[in-house]
């Protein structure tokens, strides 16, 4: 089932998405709700982040091949890094003004102008229920659905330890378009394409820590709540994009995310 939070008129509303349309339900996907009759074209609709999170969160090297990937390896903090022998997996907290949803322009800090801007493709789980000191064997029980995100990145502040403005800028974070309820995380195909060429793909089954094992190890610490939301982390090479291109990410099950990249004004 696929969930969708949009706009249409003055009115925002979840709806279940059918096709080419979408059908309003009375109340949110976090508890009871009804399904009405009122159907509408996607054309018709302006689709919004799949939820507005209490807790953005992304991980960081969670798979072999962006971990010992060149574009890692340029950073002085995991030049040696083994990820086949960490204990826990990277989290990082991003910010919630990062977030934008399909089709919303991703606005090129004005003065990241001239360095690395890269996309990431990424699968984000999505909370269902409040918890906290989650087992692994109960974590999916707590998780409403997956969408796909695009985990944009300056390069260079990132290797200056900059990580709270290389990741944390005004709409640095697309999610979208919606969330897919029915979804096996552990095999999902991941793409991203950069003006229509390919320049990602790899399957889920490459993250070291898979969603179970990530919740366990962020509730520990945190109570995670119904719409906070989890990027599961990259793969390979992402690649970099420049003001006037379109970023694509697509998660199969779910759907494809798009964004055209601008200039700040």
């Amino acid at each position: 089932m696929k969930i969708a939070r949009y706009k249409i008129g003055g009115d925002v509303t979840y709806g279940l998405v059918e096709g080419d349309v979408v059908r309003d339900i009375s109340g949110t996907p976090f508890g009871k709700y009804d399904i009405t009759n009122n159907v509408h074209q996607l054309t018709e609709v302006k689709l919004l982040t799949p939820t507005e999170p209490r807790n953005l969160m992304t991980t960081g090297n969670n798979t072999v091949s962006h971990a010992t990937s060149k574009q890692n390896r340029a950073n002085p903090r995991y030049k040696n890094f083994d990820p086949l022998a960490a204990k826990e997996v990277l989290i990082s907290i991003r910010s919630a003004t990062s977030i934008i949803a399909h089709e919303d322009p991703i606005v090129r800090p004005r003065e990241a102008e001239g360095i690395t801007f890269r996309e990431e493709v990424e699968l984000v789980v999505v909370i269902g229920k409040q918890c906290r000191r989650l087992s692994e064997s109960e974590a999916l029980d707590y998780v409403l659905g997956y969408t796909v995100g695009n985990d944009l990145t300056v390069k260079e502040w990132e290797y200056e330890g900059k990580g709270w403005k290389a990741k944390c800028c005004d709409t640095m974070h697309p999610i979208g378009p919606w969330i897919e309820t029915e979804l096996d995380p552990s095999n999902v195909m991941l793409k991203a394409r950069v003006n229509g060429v390919e320049v990602q793909a790899e399957n889920t089954v490459g993250y070291i820590f898979g969603v179970p094992a990530v919740l366990a190890i962020v509730t520990r610490h945190l109570t995670l709540y119904p719409g906070d939301m989890i990027f599961m982390g990259t793969f390979g090479e992402p690649e970099d994009c420049k003001v006037g291109d379109v970023v694509e990410v697509e998660a199969e099950g779910v759907g494809v995310l798009r964004n055209p990249v601008i200039a700040e004004a």
